[in-house]
């Protein structure tokens, strides 16, 4: 942050407005800049955590006059007790790993792939679209299974019309 900020002038203990500028710019920077620039939603936020606590280390020994963070008030509950905390607004959204699909049901699955196929439940031809040749060849790195032998699966692969 800190040569990314002196390339438009902004020392580390500049003011709130002239850092924010630069904290602005870096943060459009990062998720779509040059490839090798990008961070994910987890190292942003980590970024910005240990930015906050040494800006507000820097306000505080007087190096600094003030952060370039807005944060907002927020009620949070641990063990049923409510406590007022600063949360701050740099932060970005990123996905809960319980809303984060990680495997497909059996049942699920073998009806993806005979869908993928062209075929209805039974293996029966369901339509006849482009490229399902592909589409069953590929399916295995798209659910993450392996192909079994005698399963539905295979004798809608063999079955698929082309």
């Amino acid at each position: 942050m800190t040569d990314f900020a002196a390339s438009f002038g902004v020392g580390l203990f500049d003011g709130r407005l002239q850092l924010k500028a630069a904290l602005s710019a870096y943060a459009v920077h990062r998720p779509s800049g040059p490839l090798e620039a990008r961070f994910a939603a987890s190292t942003w936020n980590q970024s910005v955590s240990i930015l906050s606590g040494f800006n507000r280390w820097a306000v505080d020994e007087g190096y600094a006059t003030a952060e370039p963070f807005t944060y907002r008030q927020a009620t949070t509950f641990f063990s049923g007790v409510p406590q007022q905390v600063r949360v701050n607004l740099a932060r970005r959204r990123q996905p809960k790993e319980h809303v984060t699909v990680k495997y497909l049901a059996d049942d699920f699955a073998e009806l993806f792939l005979l869908g993928l196929a062209g075929l209805d439940r039974t293996g029966g031809p369901l339509f006849k679209g482009r490229e399902l040749a592909r589409n069953v060849s590929s399916d295995p790195e798209a659910t993450g299974k392996r192909q079994r032998r005698g399963t539905r699966y295979e004798q809608a692969s063999l079955l698929a019309p082309g």
